[in-house]
């Protein structure tokens, strides 16, 4: 039952075949290669870290209810209100997402490299399998014409005459060339599961008739190397990699945090709260980097190495 299955799903798949131009196929590739797609699902990821890495801390609020003696032996309670806001260190904020958008142009830059080398793969996998394809029509012709000058010769065949030794020569190359055939015909399967797989689709797929237009030879450009999609992700790296070392030197430095308070009286039965009043409050502190040995030191070295690693990678 499952070889009657798969036989019924490859016939399926071969009278789907349809066919395919070298423009059409790199255009598949590019739009179903699972690596390609994953870089470009990353670069998009990296894209939206940008915003939040040059963001604020998100405020600190708390509410609570203290019991205080107000008046001798008589207890009352107050409300509590407070809001507290982490002010970094000037310089942080723009390091850190620096950083971030030099990652963000970096990853983007590493997609269109690969869409680069998966171009020049594809093309050339499309080629091979294109003089495949003529090679095989050709193999396949020339044995239909030693097939005709072989039955010609044993038509014509008389003893004694070199009519035989035609005949035999004539079926020493078509034997030859069958086994010429068999290994281009091994070769077209390997190239069309190979076709498949970069597009994305099962091997069993028919690929159809593949057709290439050559064009007239063009001038070659030569473009820029600074502008080169590898090189952008090099510099790209050194650049996010001297971003880490800024904001882990100005780790170092305190951030400054801006507290507000405000306490409102809750009398007891029969009193009245608002002859208390309301008090408030206002408070500027700093978070000081006590454990420096254990954070900001190493991650100062940290981004010293990885920014000289970029730049050995990028010479």
């Amino acid at each position: 039952m499952l070889f009657l299955f798969s036989l019924w799903a490859g016939l399926q798949f071969s009278c789907a075949a349809e066919n395919l131009s070298l423009d059409k196929y790199i255009e598949q590739v590019k739009a179903n290669y699972p690596s390609l797609m994953a870089t470009r699902t990353r670069a998009e990821a990296m894209e939206n870290r940008v915003s939040p890495a040059g963001a604020w801390d998100d405020p600190f609020f708390a509410m609570g209810i203290d019991q205080i003696p107000t008046r001798g032996k008589d207890m009352t309670s107050v409300w509590r209100y407070q809001i507290s806001q982490t002010i970094p260190f000037p310089g942080k904020r723009g390091a850190t997402k620096r950083a971030a958008e030099d990652r963000a142009l970096g990853s983007k830059a590493q997609s269109e490299s690969l869409e680069r080398e998966l171009t020049i793969v594809a093309t050339q996998l499309y080629y091979r399998a294109f003089y495949n394809d003529a090679a095989f029509s050709y193999n396949e012709r020339l044995r239909r014409l030693l097939q005709s000058a072989a039955e010609s010769s044993k038509s014509r065949y008389k003893t004694g005459g070199s009519s035989h030794h035609e005949w035999l020569l004539a079926q020493s190359e078509l034997a030859i060339l069958e086994v010429e055939n068999l290994r281009l015909a091994r070769e077209k399967k390997l190239l069309r599961a190979r076709l498949n797989e970069l597009r994305g689709l099962p091997q069993e797929v028919g690929v159809g008739a593949l057709h290439v237009a050559f064009k007239a030879k063009e001038k070659a450009v030569k473009p820029a190397l600074q502008n080169q999609p590898e090189l952008i992700a090099y510099d790209t790296a050194i650049s996010a990699a001297d971003a880490d070392a800024r904001a882990a030197i100005l780790a170092y430095f305190p951030d400054f945090v801006v507290q507000g308070m405000l306490m409102n009286p809750r009398a007891m039965p029969g009193e009245n709260a608002n002859a208390m009043g309301n008090n408030w409050g206002f408070m500027v502190g700093v978070n000081v980097p006590l454990y420096f040995f254990q954070k900001q030191s190493n991650l100062v070295a940290a981004a010293n190495l990885e920014s000289e690693a970029a730049t050995l990678e990028r010479n």
